[in-house]
């Protein structure tokens, strides 16, 4: 079903007939793709807004991003492609690196409810060794990472106010994380 979420040319289609409740929401804990599309749909329908243009405004351009990011779509025109494909620069994915490890502020300015950043941080279930919740992998105890396909990272260390920014295209069948995550923390621990 991944492969079809990333060809098709009609998300709204592809979201209304692939994704089923098997449980009540916020009962159990599953990492699915179509989840997190589905997040980015209800985002669109609340705010009125593409999701691109309610990003940039709300985070992108406080953040003081220095150049554009992009965000793939199922068309032009169409629908972003929230479970994956977004598209930026390593100096901003550092810029939003650095807003989670300042409680969600920007300078004197919050960009994310500091909540919200708790729950970024906080874990909820283990998967493949790793802590995750809330689209956040936990590699070590008080770390937290955004993981993208093919070997992108965001690492985030709080203990020495460490933020590591990895950009790649690792075949996934490699599956560098562990051994990336180790030279990570050997980083941020040299840091103290």
């Amino acid at each position: 079903a991944i492969a079809q979420m990333y060809a098709t040319t009609d998300m709204n289609w592809f979201v209304k007939h692939n994704r089923k409740m098997a449980f009540e929401p916020g009962s159990k804990m599953i990492y699915r793709s179509v989840d997190t599309q589905l997040l980015g749909m209800i985002i669109k329908k609340i705010t009125g807004e593409r999701l691109a243009d309610y990003f940039s405004k709300n985070v992108w351009q406080p953040i003081g991003a220095l150049t554009p990011a992009t965000w793939n779509v199922d068309r032009i025109g169409g629908t972003e492609k929230t479970f994956c494909c977004f598209n930026a620069a390593a100096p901003d994915y550092a810029k939003v690196g650095l807003m989670i490890l300042n409680n969600g502020m920007v300078g004197e300015k919050h960009i994310i409810n500091s909540n919200w950043v708790k729950r970024l941080n906080t874990p909820v279930e283990t998967m493949e060794n790793w802590g995750y919740g809330a689209y956040m992998w936990h590699p070590f105890p008080g770390t937290s990472t955004m993981d993208g396909l093919h070997g992108q990272y965001v690492f985030i260390d709080p203990s020495s106010r460490t933020v590591i920014v990895k950009l790649s295209d690792v075949p996934t069948a490699l599956n560098l994380a562990k051994p990336t995550m180790d030279v990570f923390k050997e980083i941020s621990s040299k840091q103290n």
